[in-house]
């Protein structure tokens, strides 16, 4: 069982890194207001729900890492 007998890689799944990543944003923006340390009133939650969708955006584009 060497590096040649290993499967090729799959493009990665962009729509799902990205709905991933929208509920990451979701999840830590609803934390951090919850828990106080940022109002609802303030952008930072809209700011981080953003942030979260950019993270598994650019983890779904990312190029795949192969094994020679």
């Amino acid at each position: 069982m060497g590096p040649k007998d290993m499967k090729p890689s799959r493009a990665r799944h962009v729509f799902a890194n990205t709905l991933a990543g929208l509920f990451l944003g979701i999840g830590v923006s609803l934390m951090t207001t919850l828990y106080g340390v940022v109002s609802w009133s303030m952008i930072t939650p809209d700011l981080i729900v953003v942030l979260g969708v950019v993270l598994g955006l650019g983890v779904g584009l990312l190029p795949v890492r192969t094994l020679r």
